[in-house]
Order: structure tokens, then sequence, then C-alpha cells
């Protein structure tokens, strides 16, 4: 996970080139460009009444063994668990769905092993984090403390939508 660029990846992948300029190298910044191809490429073709039902839909036509879901989770129970599997104050914060948060718990400490419900965790825990940006209005750029969560989010997501590309690109051949 250390050495993900995501700024390699958006030029390679999109032609935009110069993109460290609008972002000014941040990951909070890097997260929304990259949060918004996954509602684009990802979240368009899932059905649902509302953004959650429709996510989880859109992740059922993910195949999760293109995506490192163990790397992620061991990232995430570390940041919401600590080492007695006591909740952290990250943990307390992290604004879940509430319909979810079973799960989560479940996912983080290994209690469950689907890894159908492991990246959907990793995912409500992506959107959490979009949400708290786009609708608490924060600026993105004063996320700096949270550079390495969002680092994760954005390799996360990335592997999602490549395999979602590449996925409805075979499906055309």
């Amino acid at each position: 996970m250390d050495n993900f660029n995501p700024n390699a990846w958006i030029s390679k992948r999109y032609g935009v080139h110069n993109f460290d300029q609008l972002t000014k190298g941040s990951n909070s910044m890097y997260f929304v460009w990259v949060y918004a191809m996954f509602e684009r490429e990802v979240i368009s073709k899932g059905q649902g009444d509302n953004m959650i039902n429709r996510i989880l839909s859109a992740l059922t036509q993910v195949h999760q063994e293109y995506i490192n879901i163990d790397e992620h989770i061991l990232f995430f129970r570390g940041r919401y668990f600590d080492k007695q599997n006591k909740p952290t104050k990250y943990l307390k914060s992290l604004r879940f769905p509430k319909s979810h948060f079973a799960q989560l718990k479940r996912a983080l400490l290994e209690e469950e092993t689907s890894k159908e419900s492991k990246i959907q965790v990793l995912i409500l825990i992506t959107y959490s984090f979009r949400c708290n940006l786009f609708h608490g209005g924060k600026d993105p750029l004063l996320w700096h403390g949270f550079d390495d969560v969002f680092s994760v989010l954005i390799e996360l997501l990335t592997q999602v939508i490549d395999h979602q590309k590449n996925n409805t690109y075979n499906a055309i051949q």
C-alpha cells in the first residue's frame, strides 16, 4: 500500500497530467476525485432507493479476488480497535450506517470471513469518509492528518474501479 501513487493512476487511466497541481498533493483531495470516479463508474450501475443500497448492489458485480481486502481490513482493524478488541476513539467518531454497524465489527474483528461482507464494510467506511467531507462542510485540504486513511481508501477505490472497468470491457468483447 505504501507505493501506491494516485497521481500516476489518474494520469494513466484518464489522461490527466499535472494532477498534483489541482490536488496540491493532498490525499484528501485525491480522494474527492477518485470517489467521484467511483460514483460514475461503479455506483451508477447499482440499484436501490438510497445510496447505501446502490453501493451494495453495484458491489455484487465486483469479483473480490481482484481486490486486496485483507490488507485493508488489517489497516482499519488497527485504526478502529485496540489490541484487546475494544473500540478506539476513531470508531466512536466514525459515522457509520447503524444498520451495518454489527457487520463492521464482525468484519474488522475477523468474526466474519465472507469476502463480500468485508468489501461491503470497506466501501461503507469509504462512504462515511465521503459523507464527512461532502456534507460535513470540511475543506479537504484541512484533512492532512488523515493522509494514511485516505491513501488506503484511494487504493481500495481504484482497485474496485479498475476491476469494474476491466469487467465491463471484457463483457463487451
